[in-house]
This record gives structure tokens, sequence and C-alpha cells, in this order.
């Protein structure tokens, strides 16, 4: 597990400046609906329901998703260890899921 955090978050390094971008193999509606699901959730601590979820509509893309919705929930700790007062002000986290199969963007916001 931790060979796999510390590889994806690699990936999705939040300490620069910028809009995070995830890059996966998907086509691009299934990360629109992955997005969507994740958006709706977006209370949930967790990106594991949203994969779940997707994963139950794309069963063949199982794989993927899972790691998709860890380097989420790694974006989302790391953007909440950097919040300084996480009581008074909740943490908006905004990135881009990219579909190299598609070279189409599409942009998640999480509050």
């Amino acid at each position: 597990r931790q060979r796999s955090e510390a590889f994806l978050h690699g990936m999705v390094d939040p300490s620069e400046q910028g809009t995070s971008v995830i890059a996966v193999d998907l086509p691009f509606f299934v990360l629109r609906d992955y997005g969507t699901c994740l958006m709706q959730r977006e209370q949930n601590s967790s990106s594991v329901p949203a994969g779940k979820e997707t994963t139950e509509k794309y069963p063949k893309h199982k794989k993927i998703l899972k790691t998709l919705s860890m380097a989420v929930d790694s974006l989302r700790r790391d953007k909440n260890r950097d919040t300084p007062n996480k009581k008074s002000s909740k943490a908006v986290l905004t990135f881009l899921l990219y579909s190299k199969s598609d070279d189409r963007f599409d942009m998640v916001t999480l509050g």
C-alpha cells in the first residue's frame, strides 16, 4: 500500500501552484460519470463510494477506477493538510480528470 500511495502522490503532487490533473486511460464518459458521482457524494471523506458506483456501471474498468479513487483521496488528504484552519473554512478542491484515450478533460470541484 505504501508503494502505491507514493506512486500516486508522485502523480498528483498538489504542492505546486495551480490545478492538479489526474490522467488515466479511461474513456471520457466513464471519467465524467465518475466525476459526477464524486461531486454528488462530496460530503463523504472518501472517494471509494463513487468508485464503487461507477464500477457497477463499468465493471471492465474496476482496477483503474480503484486506483483513481486512491489518487483523489490522496489529493483530498494533501489539500486538507495544507488548509490552516480546518474548522472554520472547508477546503475546496478543484482538479481535472484527463482521459488519455479520448484526449479530453473534465473538471471536478469538491467543497
